[in-house]
């Protein structure tokens, strides 16, 4: 080793050379996550939520988002705080799904909304795996309910 820290045009290959291996594996890295990305936005549910977010409430998700924002500071708060606007504005299209078919039938709707019902069981603790199994739920789904509406260990 001292062989080639002696020479210092060696040791700048050598130092180059890590610089260069370090970059393609982040540049890796990056691909893989662009490409999971693109996976997700051309999949059924990112669909939905592009075609959501069009419609968004723009005043509301700002808020949300930039509450979170400021107060961690990370982008899982970011996230989250989209998420959770977006999961208000699905509560919000379900209750009036539910007042048109009251409307329209003159009778209530014979089943809790799934999502109200998975709500409540992750407010009670459920892990995601009973999500999955109470709700069919599929895993992402039951591990974001678990996520965003478990009680905090504080």
């Amino acid at each position: 080793m001292d062989v080639l820290l002696s020479h210092p045009l060696q040791a700048l290959i050598l130092s180059n050379a890590a610089l260069v291996f370090g970059a393609s594996i982040a540049l890796l890295r990056f691909q893989r996550l662009v490409r999971q990305n693109r996976e997700f936005w051309d999949s059924p549910t990112g669909a939905t939520v592009q075609a959501d977010t069009v419609q968004a409430d723009d005043e509301a998700k700002d808020r949300l988002v930039g509450r979170n924002a400021q107060a961690t500071g990370d982008a899982e708060a970011v996230l989250a705080g989209f998420l959770e606007c977006r999961l208000a504005k699905i509560h919000e299209r379900l209750d009036d799904l539910a007042d048109r078919i009251e409307r329209d039938t003159g009778s209530p709707p014979a089943a809790e909304p799934l999502f109200s019902h998975a709500v409540r069981l992750a407010q009670n603790g459920a892990s995601a795996a009973d999500l999955v199994k109470a709700c069919g739920l599929n895993e992402a789904e039951a591990r974001l309910m678990c996520r965003l509406h478990a009680r905090s260990a504080a």
